[in-house]
């Protein structure tokens, strides 16, 4: 299954701290992408947005190129994100826990 991601001028605020602004993301084929950045610098939020868990201050979110994704399960299953802090066994690895994610989201094109 084949996905597009797009951000345009993307922003993320909160009351007196600015996540990101006017942030554009470009993902056109079907890859693993990392997000590097110290802490509180809107990593898990660009997730939580892409994902469809939150709403951006402005900006939006295009997957395969609709604004608006109605079933959020579905996007789930195409992007396959995990929270910040999974609820996980302290002594799985990373492959185990990322293949039973994708299960569990429903992705049925994974590979690690």
């Amino acid at each position: 299954m084949s996905i597009r991601i797009q951000t345009i001028k993307l922003s993320k605020k909160f009351k007196t701290h600015i996540a990101f602004d006017e942030i554009d993301i470009e993902i056109n084929r079907p890859q693993c992408i990392g997000l590097i950045g110290e802490n509180g610098a809107g990593k898990s939020t660009l997730l939580s947005l892409l994902s469809g868990a939150d709403f951006p201050s402005s900006g939006a979110v295009l997957i395969n190129g609709n604004s608006k994704v109605c079933n959020k399960e579905k996007l789930k299953a195409m992007i396959g994100y995990s929270p910040e802090y999974p609820p996980i066994y302290p002594d799985i690895c990373v492959e185990e826990y990322m293949m039973w994610i994708a299960q569990m989201q429903r992705v049925t094109d994974y590979s690690c």
